[in-house]
């Protein structure tokens, strides 16, 4: 796997009574706002390291898996290089 310059995992979101913290062991990672919505928001980028090294991960299984749309892109959206 590559190295990655971001907060590693694993993420986890903690609500209090105004909003949504996603935090990771050593840092605080986003605030999100406190509403149902969001609270679907904050779950999602929270999951965001585990979704990006299983990506990477089936693709080193699987290369014809780097030609499926959408799957490409957002590995390099995920790591800055989009």
């Amino acid at each position: 796997m590559p190295e990655h310059k971001h907060t590693g995992g694993p993420w986890r979101v903690d609500s209090t009574f105004t909003r949504y913290a996603i935090k990771s062991p050593s840092h605080d990672i986003a605030l999100v706002a406190l509403s149902p919505q969001h609270a679907a928001n904050a779950c999602l980028i929270s999951a965001a390291p585990d979704l990006l090294e299983a990506l990477q991960y089936a693709i080193q299984q699987v290369p014809e898996l780097e030609t499926v749309p959408g799957i490409a892109a957002a590995i390099a959206k995920a790591t800055g290089q989009a």
